[in-house]
């Protein structure tokens, strides 16, 4: 894989029948906004507490930080692997005090 994959940025949704995980990899910006926001609508559907990996988010602006805090206001959110870039823009914008912050990945259930 190319070192710059994840330099468009990603967004994927994952379901089990406890959790929804959102994964998030690389450039975050208005060139994926619009994809985000449907992984966003799509983990709502579910009615279900959302984790949000961000491991491998390289780059995020504040359109994205805006689709965090909505999703964080209607579903209990985690957030997995924040990356100092990630934490610095959850502390400065307050989000880290809305979400439960994961070093480690809890895993995903299969069932």
């Amino acid at each position: 894989m190319p070192s710059d994959a994840f330099a468009s940025g990603s967004a994927a949704v994952l379901a089990s029948p406890t959790r929804v995980r959102i994964v998030l990899a690389g450039e975050l910006d208005l060139a994926i906004r619009s994809d985000i926001e449907e992984a966003c609508r799509d983990a709502r559907r579910y009615r279900l507490p959302v984790d949000l990996d961000v491991r491998n988010v390289t780059f995020m602006d504040s359109s994205i930080v805006v689709l965090i805090f909505s999703l964080a206001a209607s579903s209990p959110l985690r957030v997995i692997g924040s990356t100092e870039l990630v934490q610095f823009l959850f502390d400065v914008t307050g989000l880290a005090a809305r979400v439960e912050m994961l070093e480690e990945d809890p895993g995903f259930p299969s069932t």
